[in-house]
C-alpha cells in the first residue's frame, strides 16, 4: 500500500512543477504593455510567417537528410557501417547558433567556397528569403537525427517476411520502400518530423544570429531589451497550442508505432552487402551530411583553438563553468531524488489518479525555453513579491529578486524542461523489474520506504546514471532558458559562448565552443548505445 507520504510528494511536485507552466497566462492577461493589436501592428505577421518557414525548411530538409541515411543504415551492410552508426548521431551535439556562426564566419573568410555568388558572403545582406533557407539548413544539420534515429528503428524491427513477400511479387526496390518501408514507418517519420518542427518553433541562438526575427526570438528581444513582460507572455501564449499540438501528435504516432510493431514479431530482414559503386555512393553521401554538419565546424574550431589556446583561460571563462556545473549538478541532484519519488508513486499506485502527476511533466519537456522562463519568472516573482510584502509588514528587512536573481531559477527551470529525461529512464526500466520482488519484499514484512531503498534503487542504478548523465549535459549547454533566467552578470557556458560569438572574433571562444560540444557528445552517446542495447 503506498504510504500518504509518497502520494502527497508525487503530487506537491507535479504541482509546483506544471504551476510555472500556467503562470504563462497571468502577465498575458493582467501584465501592461503591448496587447494583440498592438503586437500586430508591430510585425506579429511577419513573425509567424518566418516561424512557420523556419520549421517547414526545417523539417523538409530532415527528412531530407534522416530518410536517406536512415535507409541504408538499416537496410544494407557497407565498409564504415558501424562507425556511421554513432556518426551520424553526433550532429546533435552540435548547437545550432554555433554552426550557424562557423559557416558564416568561414564563408566570410573564404571566399573561394562561394564563387560567384558575391551576395552570400554575407548572409545578413542575402534578403529574407536567404536567410530563412540559412536558418532552416543549419537547424536541419543538427536536428535531422531525430528522424534518423526514430526511422532506422523503425525499419530495423520490420519482419523480413513483408520485404520477401514484395520480391515474390516482382516489385523492385524502390516499389518496396514506396509501397511496403514507408507505409510501416510513417508514424516514425512523422514522430521524428514533429520532434523537429518543436525544436525549431523553440530555437533562439540560430535564428537571432542570422538576423530572423521569429516567435520565439521576438519574445526574449521584447522581454529583455523593453523590458514589457505582459508582451512576450502573449506571444508565448500563442505558441503553447502550436506545441501541445506537436506533443499530442508525437505521442500519438509512438502509440501506433508500438501497436505495428507489437504485431509484426516476425525475424527481422538480413540486410544486404553493398558494394562497388553502389556502396561508394552510399558512404559519400552518408559521410557528406556528417562532415557538413560536425566534422568541417569541429575541425575549424580545433584549427582555430590550437592557434589561440592560452589566450581564452580568463576569469570570465571558468567562472561560466562554475556556475554551469553548480546549476547543473543540482539540477541533477534534485531531479534525481524528485524521479525516484515519482517512480516509486507509479509503481505502487493502485489507482489510476496517482499516475497523473508523472504523465502531466510529459508536457514540460516540450515547452519553448522562452515559454518556461516567461512562466518560472513570473511565478518567482509572485512568489517573492508576497514574501517581501509580508515580511515588510512584520517589520522585516525586505528581500528583492532572492529567487530571480540567483542560480535557484535556472535550477528550478532545468528541472522543469528536463525532468522527462530520468522519468522515462527510470519507467523503462522499472516496467522490467517483476512485480513478485515487490510481493516477496512485502510479504517479508518490508516497508514501503525499505523495499524502495533495498530493491529497486539497486536493480536500477544503470537508469538512475543515465538519466543523470542526460540531465548534467543537457543543462550544461541550454541556451535559451539560460540567457533569459540567469542572473545579472553571471554566464553559464552556453551564454558565454553565445555571448561571444555576437560581439567577438571567432577565435576568442574557440576553446569554450570546443567544451561545449564535447559535453553535447555524452548524451548523444548514451542515446546510442542505448538504443543498440534496446535493439
Amino acid at each position: 500500500m503506498i504510504s500518504g507520504v509518497w502520494r502527497v510528494s508525487s503530487w506537491l511536485l507535479a504541482g509546483l512543477l506544471l504551476l510555472a507552466v500556467a503562470t504563462v497566462f497571468y502577465p498575458a492577461f493582467f501584465a501592461s504593455g503591448l496587447g494583440v493589436t498592438q503586437l500586430w501592428q508591430a510585425g506579429l505577421p511577419a513573425y509567424l510567417i518566418h516561424s512557420t518557414a523556419i520549421v517547414v525548411g526545417s523539417v523538409l530538409f530532415s527528412l531530407l537528410f534522416g530518410l536517406p541515411t536512415a535507409w541504408f543504415i538499416a537496410m544494407y551492410r557497407f565498409p564504415g557501417h558501424r562507425v556511421l552508426q554513432w556518426a551520424l548521431c553526433m550532429p546533435l551535439a552540435m548547437p545550432a547558433f554555433l554552426l550557424a556562426f562557423l559557416y558564416h564566419d568561414a564563408l566570410r573568410h573564404f571566399p573561394l567556397l562561394l564563387g560567384e555568388h558575391e551576395a552570400w558572403r554575407d548572409v545578413h545582406s542575402a534578403g529574407v528569403v536567404a536567410s530563412l533557407c540559412a536558418v532552416s539548413l543549419v537547424l536541419a544539420l543538427v536536428l535531422y537525427p531525430y528522424v534518423y534515429l526514430l526511422v532506422r528503428e523503425a525499419l530495423i524491427k520490420q519482419p523480413a517476411s513483408l520485404i520477401h513477400a514484395a520480391h515474390l511479387l516482382n516489385q523492385t526496390r524502390s516499389q518496396v520502400w514506396r509501397r511496403v518501408c514507408v507505409p510501416l514507418a510513417r508514424p516514425a517519420m512523422a514522430c521524428g518530423g514533429a520532434l523537429v518542427a518543436a525544436e525549431a518553433l523553440g530555437d533562439y541562438g540560430a535564428a537571432s544570429y542570422l538576423g530572423i526575427p521569429t516567435m520565439t526570438t521576438t519574445v526574449l528581444d521584447i522581454w529583455q531589451r523593453q523590458g514589457d513582460l505582459g508582451a512576450a507572455a502573449r506571444l508565448g501564449v500563442l505558441i503553447l497550442p502550436v506545441i501541445f499540438l506537436l506533443m499530442f501528435l508525437v505521442n500519438r504516432w509512438r502509440w501506433k508505432q508500438q501497436i505495428y510493431q507489437s504485431r509484426l514479431n516476425a525475424s527481422p530482414l538480413v540486410p544486404p552487402t553493398l558494394t562497388g559503386w553502389r556502396g561508394r555512393m552510399v558512404r559519400g553521401y552518408c559521410w557528406g551530411i556528417v562532415c557538413l554538419s560536425f566534422i568541417f565546424p569541429v575541425l575549424y574550431l580545433l584549427f582555430l583553438a590550437l592557434r589561440h589556446m592560452m589566450s581564452v583561460w580568463d576569469s570570465a571563462f571558468l567562472q561560466a563553468v562554475m556556475n554551469s556545473l553548480l546549476a547543473s549538478v543540482s539540477t541533477t541532484v534534485v531531479i534525481t531524488l524528485m524521479g525516484l519519488s515519482f517512480i516509486f508513486s507509479t509503481r505502487t499506485a493502485k489507482i489510476q489518479a496517482d499516475q497523473t502527476p508523472v504523465k502531466l511533466l510529459s508536457l514540460s519537456f516540450a515547452l519553448p525555453g522562452a515559454v518556461l522562463a516567461v512562466g518560472l519568472f513570473t511565478l518567482l516573482s509572485l512568489v517573492e513579491r508576497g514574501i517581501t510584502l509580508s515580511a515588510s509588514a512584520a517589520g522585516g528587512m525586505s528581500a528583492d529578486a532572492w529567487l530571480t536573481g540567483s542560480l535557484f531559477i535556472l535550477i528550478l527551470a532545468y528541472g522543469v524542461k528536463f525532468g522527462r529525461l530520468m522519468l522515462d529512464s527510470l519507467e523503462r526500466h522499472m516496467a522490467a523489474i517483476p512485480r513478485s520482488l515487490d510481493s516477496a519484499g512485502l510479504a517479508l514484512g518490508a516497508s514501503p520506504t525499505s523495499l524502495w531503498a533495498r530493491v529497486h534503487i539497486p536493480l536500477l542504478r544503470r537508469s538512475l546514471f543515465m538519466g543523470a548523465l542526460l540531465i548534467f549535459t543537457e543543462s550544461m549547454k541550454e541556451l535559451n532558458v539560460s540567457l533569459v533566467l540567469r542572473p545579472v552578470g553571471i554566464d553559464t557556458l552556453a551564454t558565454y559562448v553565445f555571448r561571444l560569438t555576437v560581439s567577438e572574433p571567432v577565435i576568442s571562444f574557440a576553446v569554450p565552443a570546443l567544451l561545449l560540444v564535447a559535453i553535447g557528445l555524452v548524451p548523444v552517446f548514451v542515446l546510442h548505445r542505448a538504443l543498440n542495447i534496446k535493439g
